[in-house]
């Protein structure tokens, strides 16, 4: 592995994937395949992807290419209503929905059939005060991001309470992912830190901090896990997705401030559902963005990200 003097920077290189860009769909709006601020996203096992569209208050379902399948939801606290969809994940054909503002999960048929619920306000067992990320495990119990009770819950895939444990360092957990081998990867966007934890609660390790270089974060938001247990954050103040090994080491980003093909102004929601393809919500821009990868060695320098908005 060879190294790339510069003056001023020190410069390395990564094996890393790159990430071309492939295509996108969305805009602005009220009618199908419209959003205003698409949040967290997810993927069934045939590919299909489902997005939370936040200020719209329901949930909308596509092929992988983007083509248009359903929705539902409204605004409201009723059975299939919402008032904040947050965070979004699917296992066994059931789509487990975060209502931030209700405080409560709903979860439905893959094609938005209401199922039932749990939650309420509150900081006890099965309570929640603003549930914004949630994921799913291999066993298929539900981990929930309870973020301004500082802690995860985790549960049955009907709801029924199994345990809990506190983030390190008072965080607020923002995005959460379960990787391939069963660890929780934790996004806190203020403390700008990716937390990773067994699926008991017990602390593994941390990486991040606020900053420019590369591995450092300005919001982290949404966080995925591939195949080979790599960890992709999205990094919404930034505009870009930044990518590491599972041991935390920064392998390369994509993306920057923009409104074209490639560009994000509010990467927000990722998902890798495992066909060599990433998808990625652009809240600011009302669209969902899709990259495929290869694979190279590419200079890394520790001043690029600084570059980028300075």
């Amino acid at each position: 592995m060879k190294t790339i003097m510069l003056v001023a920077l020190t410069v390395v290189s990564l094996v890393a994937f790159n990430w071309t860009y492939q295509g996108m769909w969305g805009k602005y709006g009220f009618g199908n395949s419209q959003f205003i601020s698409p949040g967290f996203i997810a993927a069934d096992m045939s590919g299909n992807l489902y997005v939370s569209d936040v200020l719209n208050s329901r949930v909308q379902y596509f092929t992988p290419t983007g083509s248009y399948l359903g929705k539902w939801g409204s605004a409201g606290s009723g059975p299939g209503q919402f008032n904040d969809p947050s965070g979004i994940t699917i296992t066994n054909n059931k789509v487990y929905v975060a209502d931030f503002g209700n405080d409560r999960i709903q979860y439905f048929t893959l094609t938005g059939s209401y199922l039932g619920q749990w939650g309420e306000f509150g900081s006890g067992n099965g309570q929640f005060y603003g549930p914004r990320g949630v994921a799913n495990s291999m066993q298929g119990y539900i981990y929930v991001a309870d973020h301004n009770n500082h802690r995860i819950q985790y549960f049955t895939d009907t709801g029924q309470y199994l345990g809990s444990f506190n983030v390190a360092q008072w965080a607020s957990p923002f995005g959460i992912a379960i990787t391939h081998d069963g660890k929780i990867l934790i996004t806190d966007s203020s403390k700008c830190k990716v937390f990773i934890y067994t699926l008991t609660g017990s602390f593994i390790y941390q990486f991040g901090e606020w900053g420019h270089n590369p591995g450092s974060f300005m919001s982290p938001r949404g966080v995925s896990s591939s195949p080979d247990n790599n960890v992709y954050v999205a990094d919404g103040d930034h505009y870009i997705v930044q990518y590491f090994t599972q041991h935390g080491e920064f392998l390369g980003y994509f993306g920057g401030y923009g409104y074209g093909p490639g560009q994000f102004r509010g990467p927000w929601g990722i998902v890798i559902p495992g066909n060599n393809l990433i998808y990625v919500t652009d809240a600011a821009n009302n669209r969902v963005e899709y990259f495929s990868s290869d694979t190279g060695v590419e200079p890394i320098s520790i001043g690029l990200l600084r570059s980028l908005y300075h």
